[in-house]
């Protein structure tokens, strides 16, 4: 007598993958809740500098607007860009960013 094997059906389910997709999972909930947050709100004019670092910012500013060859507002340029370098976003450890200042006064032309 031949002995007969049981076949696996298609209906069994081998519990070892979900286990890895669990812990996968939980790895990457635990990884992003020490990111710090990207979307925190608040205007850009609450940066967390002080109002005498502001002030010589936009001093800095105007100083450089007058520097420049093209014709814009310095007021509006050196207002603009000021507020944007003095907001201090969170960072990402280990994240490679732009320059802020050149940022700040790329936009600050484009908007004056």
């Amino acid at each position: 007598m031949v002995p007969v094997t049981q076949r696996e059906s298609p209906m069994q389910f081998d519990f070892r993958i979900s286990i890895y997709v669990l812990a996968a999972a939980a790895s990457i909930v635990y990884a992003v809740s020490w990111m710090p947050s990207l979307t925190n709100g608040g205007n850009a004019g609450s940066g967390g500098i002080s109002e005498a670092e502001f002030e010589t910012l936009m001093i800095d500013e105007q100083a450089y607007c007058e520097r420049m060859p093209q014709s814009i507002n310095c007021e509006c340029f050196a207002k603009r860009s000021s507020l944007i370098q003095s907001h201090r976003p969170p960072r990402v450890p280990t994240a490679t960013y732009a320059n802020p200042q050149d940022l700040a006064r790329g936009q600050a032309e484009q908007a004056c």
